[in-house]
């Protein structure tokens, strides 16, 4: 009878997402996770050929965890400040799992546009004043203009070059809505 399998893809994910989220991934290796687990890389390779295919079920794992981080944010009354203040957020106290969600080469795009699709933010569309009957080209720009806005402060954040309360950011969020609402 084969010895019962005891590490898990599941226990892999889990140990790699938190020392990802502790460390970086650039610093974590076969060798480092086996550690963790207590055991030879040998569970690691027999699940995963490579680094980079556990590293590409890893981005799907962090990408769950994110979706849930944006979606439970305390909300506010206006659900476009709310997403940006959580994406923000985000990048600010989950700095590693930004970088390799966000600013690694995971992203495969050949325009701003595919960064989401409509379903994907049209809760946030509400927020947006339609007194001129703003057009749905309009609306994907207005929102992809926040987006990249909101993208480069969380960008900022996250590599540790500034530090800017909470209220600054929401006004900062709010000014930019406004001057993008107008063009």
């Amino acid at each position: 009878m084969p010895p019962k399998i005891k590490i898990t893809k599941e226990d892999i994910l889990k140990i790699t997402f938190q020392m990802t989220k502790e460390k970086g991934f650039d610093s974590i290796n076969a060798r480092s996770i086996a550690d963790a687990l207590g055991c030879s890389t040998q569970p690691i390779f027999r699940i995963y050929a490579n680094m980079a295919d556990l590293k590409q079920d890893l981005y799907e794992y962090i990408n769950i965890y994110f979706e849930n981080y944006l979606t439970s944010y305390k909300k506010d009354t206006k659900p476009f400040l709310t997403m940006g203040l959580a994406y923000i957020d985000f990048a600010k106290n989950e700095r590693n799992l930004f970088r390799l969600l966000c600013l690694s080469d995971n992203l495969n795009m050949t325009s701003f546009a595919q960064l989401v699709s409509p379903s994907d933010h049209s809760f946030v569309m509400k927020d947006i004043p339609n007194d001129n009957k703003i057009n749905e080209e309009k609306m994907q720009d207005l929102f992809m203009n926040i987006w990249l806005y909101t993208h480069g402060i969380a960008t900022m954040l996250s590599t540790n070059q500034i530090d800017i309360p909470e209220d600054e950011i929401k006004k900062l969020l709010t000014n930019a809505f406004k001057a993008f609402s107008t063009l």
